[in-house]
């Protein structure tokens, strides 16, 4: 009875060890690399760019909110600055009210995030440099 009672002991550490060093196994194994969001603002203009990491790379999903007083009737042009003179170019051609926000079609991946410099924003004549915070 004695031989069954310490087998059963056994057993049961057993086990809790081996569960016990999978659970440290699998924590050890994963990495997270998280969702990143940066954010500009001058006096007309706020872009927002939100980098959404998949394949080892971060997709820019870029918007723009106009917060000047008149509506803007003109083309505007607004460039995402990276290292090595790229940049992610987006034009558009509509009207846009005040405080209105246009998501931008023109993506672009990126190694490291860290790596967007500014945003130049034109239009009417106008030009104003953005830089993240």
């Amino acid at each position: 009875m004695g031989k069954k009672r310490g087998d059963v002991l056994i057993s049961s550490r057993l086990a809790i060890l081996i569960l016990f060093a999978s659970l440290l196994g699998l924590c050890g194994c994963t990495t997270s690399v998280n969702n990143e969001r940066l954010v500009a603002k001058s006096e007309h203009w706020i872009v927002t760019i939100d980098l959404v990491y998949t394949k080892g790379e971060y997709e820019e999903v870029p918007s723009v909110q106009y917060i000047g007083e008149d509506p803007v009737d003109e083309q505007v042009e607004i460039n995402i600055l990276h290292p090595n003179n790229s940049s992610t170019s987006n034009t558009l051609h509509v009207s846009i009210k005040p405080n209105e926000v246009i998501q931008l079609p023109t993506r672009s991946s990126v190694e490291d995030w860290r790596d967007i410099e500014s945003v130049i924003v034109t239009w009417g004549g106008e030009e104003e440099i953005l830089i993240f915070e």
